[in-house]
């Protein structure tokens, strides 16, 4: 039986379904498996046909079960670190958004991110307050499990790099 199939049926044991593994998941499975002596600790994510498995980890690494809660803010943005296993805050930061030196307000942005260099600017600066923000929050950032970002979908589309004009232009979408 394959080491995938051996994890499935552990997992089905507990009335689990494993419904998909990537290719960088299994491509260290078989060594992680045996360097661990098979202690292990399986992070999952939910699906629509069952579960995903995104982290394959040597030992019990569920001590330190973190998960992190972003507000993507248009001035601000604030990160809330939870421990997963309690549902309770860690610890919090916030910071100014990087993107205000290109405009105060999502309108002013959308014309800054008009062409691929303005674009990658705004999701570079996203990104930096954010991992900045991860940085303050005192705690190993390999550690985070999952994350959460939520904002309103100008400033979300500027961190998944997607042209926001057609938001700002007649038919509005």
């Amino acid at each position: 039986i394959s080491d995938i199939e051996r994890i499935k049926r552990e997992l089905r044991n507990q009335n689990i379904k494993l419904s998909h593994v990537s290719l960088d998941r299994i491509q260290y499975l078989g060594k992680t498996l045996r360097d661990a002596n098979w202690d292990i600790t399986l992070s999952l994510s939910l699906r629509d046909s069952g579960y995903e498995l995104t982290e394959i980890e040597s030992g019990d690494t569920t001590v330190e079960n973190l998960g992190l809660a972003v507000d993507l803010g248009t001035a601000t943005i604030a990160a809330n670190l939870l421990d997963l296993n309690t549902g309770e805050v860690v610890s919090s930061a916030a910071d100014y958004n990087k993107q205000m030196i290109h405009g105060e307000d999502v309108l002013t942005r959308i014309d800054f991110s008009g062409d691929a260099k303005g674009l990658r600017t705004m999701q570079g600066l996203a990104v930096k307050t954010i991992n900045s923000l991860i940085g303050k929050l005192g705690k190993d950032p390999d550690k985070i499990r999952a994350m959460v970002i939520a904002g309103n979908t100008v400033m979300t589309h500027l961190l998944y790099g997607i042209y926001p004009r057609f938001i700002k232009l007649e038919p509005y979408i």
